[in-house]
């Protein structure tokens, strides 16, 4: 009897081992990370496509984007020269915050590298049976994002390849015009990315800003991440100002000549997202001739390089 006792108590002893060394091994099962560099980041965390079904018998017809721009679909809309016919797929981008322009890997550069302080963009395509219908319109499209009314602005049209390198830059296009109690209210000949900015400080001198990256594991990301891992933003304080540095010198990257204000509080963000591992660097700084700083990027979450980004939109 107290044999048969024994061998039971082993057996339990046995089924309890068992069941804990399993419970252990689940927990420690690492979890493979879905976002594995820059541009998993921005299609994970950046502002969604928002898609419209027109017919274009309907055309012209107005759409409502999430955060409230209203774009007017117009008639004539072509492909390859031809009009279409049947469904259109109208996809729309939405950039009203700075946390949004981070997100979606977009900057506020012009495509000479000067700063501008963005009053929102949106990013506008028009597909048929999935193939992106002619980009200079017939009829242009009415836009209207929201604003602060008796805001002035000019109108900029998005290059996604500045000289060659694969990297967002905006193009003046027009007058400047005025946002009156709807907002912001223009036509646009084109699809793809067009902008309602402001030159930043064009009063004040301007320098060449140098900023060496310590511990980055990632080559310097492109246009929405497309290649490489790691985004270098300069931000100013109180202005909707994301300019991206992205031009390699050394070990980090440097400003376009003479493009930076000096004088402006402004904060200094670094993010690298390689093989499902995050880093970040961030410092704040005030600008003088011939910037040059240094951030050092330490393995951190996507939670808080989320939160820092966010952190833009009060800052």
């Amino acid at each position: 009897m107290r044999k048969q006792l024994l061998i039971a108590a082993l057996a339990a002893t046995g089924l309890l081992c068992y069941t804990a060394c399993r419970k252990e091994n689940k927990t420690a099962t690492p979890v493979t990370s879905t976002v594995n560099n820059a541009g998993d980041f921005v299609k994970k965390y950046g502002p969604v496509t928002q898609r419209f079904v027109l017919n274009v018998a309907t055309l012209p017809q107005t759409v409502t984007l999430s955060g409230g721009t209203k774009i007017t679909i117009p008639a004539g809309i072509t492909l390859n020269g031809q009009p279409l016919s049947g469904n259109i797929s109208v996809e729309a981008i939405e950039v009203l915050k700075r946390s949004d322009v981070v997100l979606a890997g977009t900057n506020t550069n012009t495509i000479s590298g000067q700063l501008l302080t963005s009053k929102g963009f949106i990013y506008v395509d028009i597909k048929s049976n999935g193939v992106s219908a002619d980009n200079g319109l017939i009829n242009p499209l009415h836009i209207v994002i929201p604003g602060t009314q008796g805001d002035s602005t000019f109108i900029w049209q998005g290059n996604t390849n500045v000289n060659g390198t694969n990297q967002m830059g905006w193009n003046q296009r027009g007058n400047g015009i005025k946002a009156g109690p709807a907002g912001f209210e223009f036509d646009f000949g084109n699809l793809g990315w067009v902008n309602c900015d402001a030159l930043y400080a064009v009063n004040l001198p301007k320098t060449t800003s140098h900023v060496s990256l310590v511990n980055n594991p990632g080559s310097l990301a492109t246009f929405m991440g497309l290649q490489g891992n790691t985004f270098v933003f300069f931000c100013a304080q109180g202005s909707n100002v994301v300019a991206q540095l992205y031009t390699p010198e050394g070990e980090g990257v440097k400003s376009y000549e003479n493009s930076i204000p000096m004088g402006v509080t402004a904060k200094l963000l670094a993010f690298c997202i390689k093989d499902g591992h995050y880093y970040v660097a961030e410092k704040e700084i005030v600008t003088v001739s011939n910037q040059t700083d240094t951030l050092t990027l330490s393995e951190t979450t996507a939670e808080v390089i989320q939160a820092d980004i966010d952190a833009l939109n009060n800052y």
